[in-house]
C-alpha cells in the first residue's frame, strides 16, 4: 500500500474513533440529564392537629402540625399535601406555582371537608400570585375573607365549605379561576 494510502486510511479510522467517542459523551450526556430530572420530582406532604414543624412531613408519623408550614414547604410541580380532621386556627398564605400538568395540591382527607379552617386574620385562604394550585375539602369559617386569590391564575377551588364569614371567596385576578 503506498503511503498516502495509508495515511488517508489511518486518518479515516482516527475520525471515526473520535466520531465514536463524541457519541458516547452525548449518551452518557443525555442518560445523565435523564437521572437528573427524575431526581427534581413531586413530593406527598401530611399535615395533623398534633404533628411538629419540626419534622419531615412525608408521613402520617412525621406530619406537620400547621397548613402554613405546609405551603411553605410544597413548592413543587405535583406537591401533594394532605390535611387530616380537625380544627386548624391560623391564616395561610399560598405562593407557589404548579404547571397545567401538575398542579400543587392541598387536600383535606375527608370529602365531607371536616378539616375546619379559621382565622381572625383578613384572608383565612389566600394564594398570592399562584398558579395550577388546587384546594379542596376544606370548611373555611368564623373569618373576615375566606378565600382570596389575589394576581394568580389556573387555581382550582373545588369542593370547599365556606359558612359564616363576613365575606365569601374573593378573586383579584384577571385571569382564569376555576370554584
Amino acid at each position: 500500500m503506498h503511503y498516502l494510502q495509508k495515511n488517508f486510511v489511518s486518518n479515516i479510522y482516527n475520525i471515526h474513533l473520535a466520531e465514536e467517542k463524541y457519541m458516547k459523551r452525548v449518551i452518557i450526556c443525555i442518560i445523565l440529564n435523564l437521572v437528573m430530572l427524575n431526581c427534581i420530582h413531586a413530593s406527598t406532604y401530611y399535615v395533623k392537629t398534633n404533628g411538629n414543624n419540626l419534622l419531615s412531613g412525608t408521613n402520617w408519623s412525621e406530619a406537620w402540625q400547621t397548613i402554613s408550614c405546609a405551603a411553605t414547604n410544597a413548592t413543587n410541580p405535583g406537591d401533594i399535601v394532605y390535611v387530616a380532621d380537625g380544627n386548624y386556627n391560623e391564616q395561610v398564605v399560598i405562593k407557589v406555582n404548579g404547571t397545567a400538568a401538575n398542579n400543587i395540591v392541598f387536600s383535606g382527607t375527608n370529602t365531607n371537608c371536616l378539616a375546619v379552617l379559621r382565622s381572625p386574620m383578613n384572608n383565612t385562604l389566600y394564594l398570592s400570585n399562584s398558579t395550577y394550585v388546587k384546594i379542596k375539602y376544606f370548611t373555611i369559617k368564623e373569618s373576615q375573607n375566606s378565600i382570596r386569590v389575589y394576581l394568580g391564575n389556573n387555581n382550582y377551588i373545588i369542593r370547599n365549605y365556606v359558612v359564616n364569614n363576613t365575606n365569601g371567596i374573593i378573586i383579584s385576578s384577571p385571569n382564569s379561576q376555576i370554584i
